[in-house]
């Protein structure tokens, strides 16, 4: 970090190498918009390489950046509106990792894609403060206090909307229609934190 800030360009191509694949994951499961995301990463990098140096602090690198693709992400909303739920991509599954499933079984690959592809559908339908909320505590392993300055609220409220979120998505995979198990998702959001 401190090398990138000194505009060293390996220095932040290995930052970027280290950090689009979260920064994307984070945007889509947020934007459920493949092209999105993929403008979220290019504005987000760019971002870091013109600010980096205005960044006093190294070790507060990851939530200043997650903010800036949280930021970026809130105004893809604000400027086309809702984000409609589309249909999740099978590449793009493969974000979510379940626990639980018996790889010993052939037709375990096929449930476990089915499984991923129905779980990131629900998520998308969580409105958008939990959604994201839920994106950066499970899948980016960021504290509540980081995503409290990544959000701009407090840190009850972040606890407030990872509550309501994984009630809702509860709700959501109970009541799925489409006959899935679900017990390997909501196995994952309950023991993995």
């Amino acid at each position: 970090i401190l090398k990138a800030r000194g505009k060293d360009r390996q220095a932040f191509r290995i930052l970027f190498d280290t950090y689009k694949q979260k920064v994307y994951k984070t945007a889509y499961m947020i934007l459920k918009d493949e092209q999105f995301a993929e403008d979220v990463v290019q504005e987000t990098f760019l971002q870091v390489y013109l600010n980096l140096p205005k960044l006093s602090n190294a070790m507060a690198f990851e939530g200043w950046m997650y903010k800036i693709a949280a930021n970026l992400c809130f105004a893809i909303i604000k400027k086309n509106g809702k984000v409609e739920t589309i249909s999740i991509e099978e590449e793009n599954c493969n974000i979510i990792e379940l626990r639980n499933i018996d790889y010993e079984m052939p037709d375990s690959i096929l449930i476990q894609k089915e499984v991923r592809k129905r779980f990131m559908e629900l998520i998308g339908a969580l409105p958008i403060a939990s959604r994201t909320a839920l994106t950066l505590f499970y899948f980016n392993d960021l504290s509540v206090k980081t995503i409290s300055g990544i959000m701009n609220c407090s840190q009850g409220t972040v606890k407030s909307r990872l509550f309501y979120g994984k009630k809702l998505l509860k709700d959501l995979l109970q009541n799925d229609a489409s006959n899935i198990i679900f017990d390997d998702a909501e196995v994952y959001l309950y023991e993995s934190r």
